[in-house]
């Protein structure tokens, strides 16, 4: 089952500091060739809550995460997709709500296993921050609730907050600093 949804609601927890309560409308794809006719009866609309603890959203002001994170899209990823390709364009990168995913390396036809990252995490950033090809392959592990946010989005986005760009560098320094595929990066 495929799910898309958006943000309605963003409350800070008050059970868990530096969390944020989301609220998220979701239309359940209902398609079928004789309901063409009729928009509203395809989707199926429903709410769903998440918590989303994060040390990289922590790091922006609550206001300007909260922007971030209106301007996201919320997807359900089923268990198994390879949702980032190695070698693909980077037009989207991901904050995970729930599940896991893997990172792969593809080298010499061999996949080399990179790292796992789950709840709170950000995956597919470094490519679209530094704007060049993906490196690696990206899998869900479990089931997985991420929003997502599109090159284009945090670009004007990042114009009007120039703290995201930094918050973003801060990141993709971390993961570069701790990769095993550091030796092969070349930036700027």
């Amino acid at each position: 089952m495929y799910m898309e949804g958006k943000i309605k609601e963003i409350l800070i927890s008050v059970a868990q500091p530096f969390c944020y309560e989301l609220k998220i409308e979701l239309f359940k794809e209902n398609l079928s060739v004789k309901d063409s006719k009729n928009l509203d009866y395809q989707k199926t609309l429903y709410l769903t809550e998440f918590t989303l603890c994060s040390e990289f959203i922590n790091a922006l002001p609550q206001e300007i995460a909260k922007e971030l994170l209106s301007s996201t899209k919320f997807t359900h990823i089923v268990k198994g997709e390879r949702f980032i390709r190695q070698g693909d364009e980077a037009e989207i990168f991901y904050i995970i709500l729930k599940g896991s995913c893997v990172v792969l390396h593809e080298k010499n036809n061999i996949i080399h296993k990179i790292a796992v990252l789950g709840e709170g995490d950000i995956v597919g950033e470094m490519a679209v921050f530094i704007g060049e090809r993906r490196n690696a392959h990206v899998e869900a592990e479990s089931d997985l609730d991420v929003l997502s946010m599109s090159r284009e989005k945090f670009e004007k986005l990042s114009e009007k907050y120039p703290q995201i760009r930094i918050f973003l560098s801060e990141i993709v320094t971390n993961r570069l600093s701790t990769s095993k595929l550091t030796a092969e990066r070349i930036i700027g």
